[in-house]
């Protein structure tokens, strides 16, 4: 592990779409079906539906006795009046949650495994920030996620938005936009439906930023096998290596003992030791997805070559080569935090994983 010992700033891009939710039992009825339902709430005899809907007598019995049979209405045997069933005024209250409803939800660009989703709930898109183009990295280092290279269709990401939604997620999200309705969503839950839609206004990419503080943000190295996509994009880590060679000076007349070649390793955004790094070849990044870090051009030199003194009778040759370690991020710390962002909310594919790992 890598940890940098400098506050990181993480920019995660999200893209916004519009959620349609329907319900598919209440989509199966008829206008007039659902105009009968209404006036039944309101203790409606049959002769003021009659008047009302315009039907003869015979045809609104008929109707009348199909909500019946479904179980919509209660209609007594021996005239009387019909009353609605408890199902019938589920659906009421399933119609006005669904009246007008249209909500923004952000879905990720940079996870790179189809069943890798994480959804984004904001009160207000000014929480989220566009890519700056001038960041001062002075105090902080700020890193990006790349966004993979392809894009799904609203269509996949309905199938992979299903797939999340699967995972005992839908209710709670529901729930978000209607606080007040749990036990009604529950009663339904097989019969929401919901489909994506690319927003009307601005639909770029946007960022939620995580901030880490020295130390908490952690790379963790990897060999360069391309044998398994990872689910998140990588990163290629700057490093330095410093290499002391010492030799006896010609003439000296004492005996002197020569130490032996020592070389040291520095990652160049904190400038910590790497203490097991092992030089490799150049990465071939063709078959994944990596983003390079800059490094880190003014700060004090490492504590660790600072303790060189010259030893009399010996030279010193000092040699600096550049090379790049491949890491990754553990995604469910990166899930983990951003659960906590405040004002947020997310759902996420190792949700079960996040709740099981907080108990």
């Amino acid at each position: 592990m890598i940890p940098i010992q400098k506050t990181v700033r993480l920019l995660l891009p999200f893209r916004p779409y519009s959620l349609k939710v329907s319900h598919r039992l209440l989509d199966s009825l008829g206008g007039v079906s659902r105009f009968l339902l209404h006036a039944l709430e309101q203790l409606a005899s049959l002769e003021h539906l009659a008047a009302v809907t315009g039907l003869a007598t015979e045809v609104l019995l008929q109707q009348l006795r199909f909500l019946t049979q479904h179980g919509f209405v209660e209609m007594p045997e021996e005239g009387g009046t019909p009353a609605l069933a408890e199902r019938g005024t589920r659906m009421i209250a399933v119609e006005r949650l669904l009246r007008d409803f249209d909500q923004t939800v952000w879905l990720d660009t940079f996870t790179l495994k189809r069943a890798d989703l994480h959804l984004l709930l904001v009160p207000d898109r000014e929480l989220l920030m566009k890519l700056p183009d001038n960041v001062d990295s002075s105090t902080e280092t700020v890193l990006r996620l790349p966004e993979r290279p392809w894009a799904y269709r609203p269509f996949d990401e309905v199938g992979r938005l299903r797939r999340l939604l699967d995972q005992h997620t839908l209710a709670p999200l529901l729930e978000h936009w209607w606080p007040g309705a749990t036990a009604l969503i529950g009663d339904e839950m097989e019969h929401w439906e919901f489909n994506l839609q690319n927003p009307d206004d601005d639909g770029s990419t946007h960022y939620m930023a995580l901030t880490f503080e020295p130390g908490e943000f952690v790379l963790h190295p990897m060999n360069g096998a391309a044998n398994e996509r990872p689910s998140l994009p990588e990163f290629m880590l700057p490093v330095l290596g410093v290499k002391h060679r010492y030799s006896l000076v010609d003439g000296f007349p004492w005996q002197v003992a020569v130490p032996p070649v020592r070389t040291l390793y520095v990652e160049r955004v904190s400038h910590g030791v790497l203490g097991d790094f092992v030089p490799s070849e150049d990465i071939d990044v063709t078959a994944r997805v990596a983003m390079p870090i800059t490094a880190r051009a003014k700060s004090p030199l490492p504590a660790e070559l600072q303790d060189f003194s010259g030893v009399p009778g010996l030279t010193t040759t000092l040699s600096v080569s550049e090379h790049q370690q491949l890491c990754h991020v553990d995604h469910v710390m990166l899930s983990q935090q951003m659960q906590r962002k405040p004002y947020f909310r997310l759902f996420s594919s190792n949700y079960l994983v996040l709740d099981e790992e907080m108990t």
